[in-house]
C-alpha cells in the first residue's frame, strides 16, 4: 500500500517542551508543594474535559482560576506561562514535514485545550506547513483511544490503532484524502 498521507503530532514532536522551571515558579507563587501544580490539575479532571472539548475556553479559564484560587488576570498569565509559552519549534522536523507537500497530504493531530489553535498559530505558522490541523477540543475526540474517530473534520478523518500500514507509528489515516 502506497503512503498517501503523513500525520504528525504537535507536543513532543513538532513542538518540544522547554524545561524553564515554569511549574516550580508557579508553585512558589501559589504556595504549593513541589509537584502539586500538575498533581492538582490532573486530579481535577480539567485536562480530560478540556481535551475532549467539554469546556469552552472561558469555562476552562474560570475552572483553572478556581482550582488555584487565582484572579482573572493571574489566570491569563498562568495559562500563557504554563500551557503556551514554554514550547519551542522543532525547526528541523517542521522543515522536513513541510517538504512532504505536495507529494503527500499532511495533517497535524493534537490533543489540546481550548484556545490552542489561536495560541499555537500565534507562535508558529503551522497552517503554512500542513494541509489540515485537527485539535481534539474542536472535534471532541482524543487520541490514542482505539475507538477515536474524528467525523467532524473536512476529511472524515479516522484513526485506527495497530493498523499494519502504520507500523511502527501505530496511528494512521484510514480514509482517502480526495477532498483536499
Amino acid at each position: 500500500m502506497a503512503i498517501r498521507a503523513v500525520v504528525f503530532d504537535l507536543g513532543g514532536v513538532l513542538e518540544q517542551e522547554m524545561d524553564a522551571g515554569v511549574d516550580s515558579m508557579w508553585e512558589a507563587r501559589l504556595g504549593l508543594k513541589e509537584g502539586e501544580l500538575v498533581e492538582r490539575f490532573l486530579a481535577s479532571g480539567l485536562a480530560a474535559d478540556a481535551t475532549l472539548g467539554k469546556l469552552t475556553e472561558q469555562e476552562w479559564l474560570e475552572k483553572i482560576g478556581a482550582l488555584y484560587r487565582m484572579k482573572e488576570q493571574q489566570v491569563q498569565e498562568f495559562v500563557q506561562d504554563v500551557f503556551w509559552e514554554h514550547y519551542q519549534l522543532n525547526g528541523e522536523l517542521a522543515s522536513f514535514f513541510s517538504s512532504l507537500r505536495p507529494q503527500y497530504k499532511t495533517a497535524i493531530l493534537s490533543n489540546a485545550w481550548p484556545g490552542a489553535r489561536r495560541e499555537k498559530q500565534r507562535r508558529f505558522p503551522f497552517d503554512e506547513i500542513t494541509d489540515l490541523i485537527i485539535y481534539s477540543y474542536e472535534v471532541k475526540a482524543a487520541k490514542p483511544e482505539p475507538s477515536s474517530t474524528f467525523p467532524q473534520t473536512p476529511l472524515s478523518f479516522t484513526l485506527r490503532a495497530n493498523d499494519s500500514t502504520c507500523s511502527p507509528l501505530r496511528w494512521c489515516c484510514s480514509t482517502t484524502w480526495n477532498q483536499l
